[in-house]
């Protein structure tokens, strides 16, 4: 990376080194870069993409440009993608992934948390392009003329008529459709759900911004309270002062001769142009926002950790511009002109459909706060700064009235905070920014749970299970799975469904591999296979005050590498905890659904902590729990050891066994 650091000057005044720096920009660096604020987010295919299983396959569909003027008969091609690895056939459920402000990519076909969903149920993978995003083009030239179609209302509809088409199909005529959307087509999800209830069956929807908002500050509110949770004081009292510093020295012409330098600045900044600062503004907001939106745990406090060194830089005021040049991959020089950045949205772009969006639809202007942040000082990125992009960019009627109208009419069509839906997933993290826009502090409805997990951000979930998840995060994933099987299955469905995935392709080559095969296959190998893939029952070191709490090498993570050594890498700790779960559901946990039982248990028998000890599971269905007594003492004939209370309970399963017969 360039830095002024890496030019040998002679000790000289800081304006002379300026001055050579500023004749050396041109040639050094290369083309000066824009950054783009963080209203557009680009859903990026899981890490995990397994790129050995079947190809995902491109198709399309003739979609009508106006769903709601049939005198309208202009059409477009619209993209979509799929996947039928897992498919069972007919009447087996359908998933859709609903595409947002971004391209599609068939690595959300061939891993993620909706890609176990359909391998779990048999399911048919699809995932749809917006209009406008990616190849999925109305029109070549993107004029705020030709944009009138782009909004979330033709979006939706877009979904109907696709469902509707796919239904025609005799395979999937009795197929129950689940959407799973994030971000921006989180909300779409949602809000498909209260417009065509009878098109789907439930949808999952994952860090949903679902209230339209003009003045957005508290984005940067949690970008804020991020940084400080993870790194502490100390961290966001270097922002603050590297940003109160960066203010101070625009008052100055040495000043802002370090401000340039330290920021990595290809021209002066205009100081006397409000638009101009407040694109310099979101230079440093964006960047940390940045960095919060995409935050996985540890993330943030290395960030922390590095404002603590000298990496970044020496002064506070380097240690921000370092940071961002570092965060950004700079390889060049920072543009500072706010009709550069305009530049920006001036061509047919994925950025300028959705800022268009922005101002005709949600707002979503990620202002400077009045709260006490750190950003509070960066008073230049105000709502004013946002609408004059509108208004530059797609016409001047775009004022700051007529945005504040157009998210009013959305707020108000689909019910801000409280939509009107049922079999809904509402997924948010606390450290992602958007979730201030989300529910995520209730439920949306008796049977539509809602789950915010901490230290989590942005469609966390959707991903699949990565090395950095807290245990929190992989367990609303599972959670998230266990009730779309829900939806989509009858008990006794799920049962059925459990054992044809188990007789798959899959399972069979973790049981064909010559690694297998090469062992003795011995009674104890097939029992741990039992384990890792359907009951854990992993005998860890305690925390809880025992003599065997000193232990601690003794965890989850001992066994599973058994598991994974032994069988296969997949039967990672997020596997087997699916396995166990995927039983306990199937077979009800501590609830089982039974009559005519007799359930025994001795109060010295460890297992009988995973067992029903202290209530009967049914009347008729007794349960007996016997003290002193251990594992299956009472299917022993009669021992000279046994106590009177061991006799009795044999006695007594005896003569219920013999009413039952009689």
């Amino acid at each position: 990376m360039y830095s002024f650091k890496d030019i040998a000057v002679p000790c000289s005044s800081r304006t002379v080194r300026f001055l050579l720096l500023s004749c050396l920009m041109t040639l050094c660096w290369a083309e000066p870069r824009v950054l783009e604020p963080p209203i557009r987010v680009e859903l990026e295919p899981p890490e995990s993409s397994n790129f050995n299983t079947r190809n995902v396959l491109t198709s399309w569909i003739t979609m009508p440009l106006d769903h709601f003027d049939p005198q309208n008969r202009e059409t477009f091609q619209m993209r979509f993608m799929f996947n039928e690895e897992f498919f069972g056939g007919e009447g087996k459920p359908v998933f859709i992934m609903v595409g947002g402000e971004w391209a599609i990519a068939p690595g959300w076909l061939r891993a993620g948390n909706m890609y176990l969903m359909a391998q779990e149920n048999q399911g048919y993978l699809i995932y749809t392009e917006h209009r406008y995003y990616g190849e999925t083009l109305p029109y070549t030239e993107f004029t705020t003329e030709n944009l009138r179609f782009l909004n979330v209302d033709q979006a939706l509809a877009d979904i109907a008529y696709f469902i509707l088409e796919l239904k025609k199909q005799e395979r999937f005529a009795n197929s129950k459709i689940i959407l799973y959307g994030g971000s921006y087509a989180a909300n779409m999800a949602l809000w498909f759900k209260q417009r065509y209830p009878h098109l789907v069956e439930g949808v999952v929807a994952s860090s949903g911004p679902i209230k339209g908002k003009v003045d957005f500050a508290g984005y940067l509110e949690v970008v804020h309270e991020a940084f400080k949770s993870e790194g502490g004081e100390q961290c966001i009292s270097t922002i603050r002062q590297g940003i109160a510093d960066t203010i101070a020295a625009m008052e100055s012409i040495l000043g802002r001769q370090s401000l340039e330098e330290a920021y990595r600045l290809c021209n002066p900044l205009n100081y006397d142009n409000e638009l101009d600062l407040g694109y310099f503004s979101g230079l440093i907001t964006w960047s940390f926002s940045g960095s919060v939106q995409r935050a996985r745990p540890g993330t943030l406090l290395a960030i922390c950790n590095n404002f603590a060194t000298n990496i970044y830089g020496e002064t506070p005021m380097e240690k921000i511009g370092g940071y961002i040049a570092a965060t950004q991959n700079l390889g060049s020089c920072w543009s500072t002109g706010f009709e550069t950045f305009l530049r920006t949205y001036n061509t047919t772009s994925i950025s300028r459909a959705w800022y268009y969006q922005t101002c005709t639809e949600y707002g979503y202007f990620q202002i400077a706060p009045k709260s006490g942040t750190v950003f509070d000082q960066l008073k230049w990125l105000d709502v004013a700064f946002y609408v004059e992009v509108c208004k530059q960019v797609f016409d001047q009627r775009f004022d700051e009235a007529f945005v504040y109208d157009a998210v009013d009419r959305v707020n108000l069509i689909f019910g801000g905070l409280n939509p009107d839906v049922n079999n809904t997933i509402n997924i948010h993290g606390t450290v992602d920014p958007w979730h201030a826009l989300g529910v995520y502090d209730r439920d949306l409805k008796e049977g539509s749970p809602t789950y915010t997990v901490p230290r989590a951000s942005h469609c966390f979930d959707m991903q699949g299970w990565l090395s950095t998840d807290t245990i929190l995060m992989t367990r609303v994933q599972q959670a998230a799975r266990r009730l779309v099987a829900r939806w989509l299955y009858t008990k006794f469905e799920q049962i059925e469904n459990y054992y044809q995935i188990s007789k798959s392709s899959d399972m069979k080559s973790v049981l064909d591999t010559s690694y297998f095969k090469s062992l003795d296959l011995s009674q104890s190998r097939a029992w741990y296979y039992q384990t890792c893939t359907e009951y854990g029952y992993f005998q860890i070191a305690p925390k809880s005050g025992t003599v065997f709490d000193q232990l601690k090498w003794l965890d989850v993570a001992f066994y599973v590498e058994v598991c994974k050594q032994v069988f296969d890498q997949r039967f990672d700790e997020a596997f087997v905890y699916d396995a166990v779960d995927r039983v306990n559901l199937i077979f009800g946990g501590l609830n089982p659904d039974v009559n005519n039982t007799i359930n025994i248990h001795g109060t010295v028998d460890p297992w009988h902590a995973l067992g029903v000890y202290d209530r009967d599971l049914k009347e008729g269905s007794p349960t007996y729990t016997v003290p002193r007594a251990s594992h299956c003492f009472d299917m022993q004939g009669w021992l000279s050891t046994d106590t009177i209370l061991m006799t009795r309970v044999q006695q007594a399963a005896r003569r219920l066994v013999a009413r039952w017969l009689s």
